[in-house]
This record gives structure tokens, C-alpha cells and sequence, in this order.
């Protein structure tokens, strides 16, 4: 028996779960901006910027909020953005082939 053709993967997936938007909110709004791919993320990273820049300010004038913490939001909207990409193509996939 011949198996039926693949089924095109949906463009919501790709919308949905855009790792180069992830990048971009959380460069431009730091850590308010890994909202779009993880908001337990962006907790803790607002949180942890809540923390550290008030003694950051005194110490630094906010040089280790921008050297750590901005940094830190950055990564963690891109690896949340791939992984949450990664389990709706896996969703579709079992949804649509069966495995």
C-alpha cells in the first residue's frame, strides 16, 4: 500500500514560535520581552532585574544589569522560542502521522 502524501506543515507554526521575533523583544524591551516565548522567563528575569538593579545602580550606574541580566534575557527568549517551535512541530506531527 502506498502511504499518502506528507501533509505541508502548517504557517502557524512558524508564526507562532519565531525565534528572530524573540531575539528582537528581547533586545529591544530586555527582559519584559521574553514574554513572547517564556513567561515563567521572563518572571524570574524581571525578578532577578528587580534585585540586582538597585544595588547596581549604586555600585555601577547599571553596568551589570546591561553586561548580565540583558544578556541572560536574550538566551533564554531564543532557547524557549526553538524549544517551543520544536514541540508544536512535534505535536502536528503525532497529530498528522500517527508516531
Amino acid at each position: 500500500m502506498r502511504e499518502p502524501p506528507p501533509v505541508r506543515e502548517p504557517d502557524y507554526i512558524a508564526k507562532r514560535a519565531s525565534v528572530f521575533v524573540a531575539l528582537i523583544l528581547a533586545a529591544i524591551l530586555g527582559p519584559l520581552g521574553v514574554v513572547y516565548a517564556s513567561v515563567p522567563g521572563a518572571i524570574v528575569l524581571s525578578l532577578l532585574a528587580l534585585l540586582v538593579l538597585p544595588f547596581d545602580l549604586i555600585i555601577s550606574f547599571g553596568l551589570l544589569f546591561a553586561i548580565f541580566v540583558w544578556p541572560l534575557g536574550l538566551i533564554w527568549a531564543g532557547i524557549a522560542a526553538a524549544r517551543r517551535k520544536r514541540l508544536l512541530r512535534a505535536e502536528w506531527r503525532r497529530a498528522n502521522y500517527n508516531y
